[in-house]
């Protein structure tokens, strides 16, 4: 049986799936102005949700569990669970437009907190579950 580390690894979010989910229709390469609109996009459709904790139930920051959650049923997310979503979506870009490469495209770190981005010569803050 495969660590949850080594799952973790090995499952990549569908980029595709996630852009349908939060109605982005923009070019495919990013942008200073694409990054804009998948942050805001990821805002508008994605709703901050704690249902989970409630009712007594983990909060799974694994991408397999983000996407099945947040992505294929619809759901909304905690912060923990927006802001890795969002990195990982992050570095899918990454890897499909590549000479854009994120400073900082990482797990969301204990304080939900998703750390700067960078684009286009720019670094940004960009974690859509702080404060939604």
């Amino acid at each position: 049986m495969a660590s949850p580390a080594a799952s973790a690894q090995s499952f990549h979010l569908d980029l595709d799936r996630y852009l349908r989910r939060i109605g982005h229709q923009g070019p495919d390469r990013l942008a200073m102005k694409t990054l804009e609109a998948l942050h805001l996009r990821h805002l508008a459709a994605i709703p901050f949700e704690n249902l989970d904790p409630v009712l007594g139930r983990p909060v799974r920051l694994d991408l397999a569990n983000l996407q099945a959650k947040i992505v294929d049923a619809g759901r909304g997310g905690y912060c923990f669970e927006q802001n890795t979503l969002f990195a990982a979506v992050l570095r899918g870009w990454a890897t499909r437009s590549s000479p854009w490469k994120p400073e900082s495209a990482h797990r969301a770190p204990a304080s939900g907190w998703g750390g700067p981005t960078g684009c286009c010569g720019w670094t940004w803050r960009a974690p859509p579950g702080w404060w939604t």
